[in-house]
């Protein structure tokens, strides 16, 4: 058995990786399907956009949900708690928008509302990530720096018994 502890810097940016892949195939699939809705495309094509909004949806909620499990150790179940609270709120009031939206808008422009909320969470897993490696980073160089100025230096042997 291994102790997790020692690879825990490893693992919590690893996390992120689906979710910046999901981030980037969102917009691309909410813009895709917002565009190819009018009756004069296939009925193929917005049901084939279905496809990467499916990878994108799926993705981005296990890695998150990973990430917040690794991130908050102990608290996990509170913190997941508060994302499955708040996505409930979301889910409550969009669709008392939606019809009002859709019905001003029109279909592409009122999906492509969706499209660009998407496009701007975008950078949301990447600051994650590097706010994790520089916070990590800043943690190694003050450990550094507090290990020199100690006076415990590394003595070394020059050939001298």
């Amino acid at each position: 058995m291994t102790d997790s502890s020692h690879s825990f810097f490893f693992c919590i940016p690893s996390r992120l990786y689906s979710a910046m892949l999901g981030a980037t195939l969102l917009p691309i699939s909410l813009f895709w399907f917002a565009w190819t809705s009018q009756p004069s495309i296939s009925y193929l094509s917005p049901i084939f956009a279905g496809v990467p909004f499916g990878v994108a949806q799926s993705t981005i909620l296990q890695s998150l949900n990973a990430y917040i499990m690794d991130a908050y150790h102990i608290y996990s179940a509170s913190a997941l708690a508060a994302t499955v609270v708040l996505r409930s709120v979301f889910a409550c009031a969009f669709p008392l928008i939606t019809p009002f939206m859709f019905d001003s808008l029109g279909d592409q422009w009122g999906m492509s509302i969706y499209a660009f909320l998407a496009l701007a969470c975008f950078p949301i897993p990447l600051l994650f990530f590097v706010s994790y490696v520089l916070k990590s980073c800043t943690f190694f160089i003050l450990t550094a720096r507090n290990f020199r100025n100690s006076g415990l230096e590394y003595e070394t042997n020059q050939g001298s018994h």
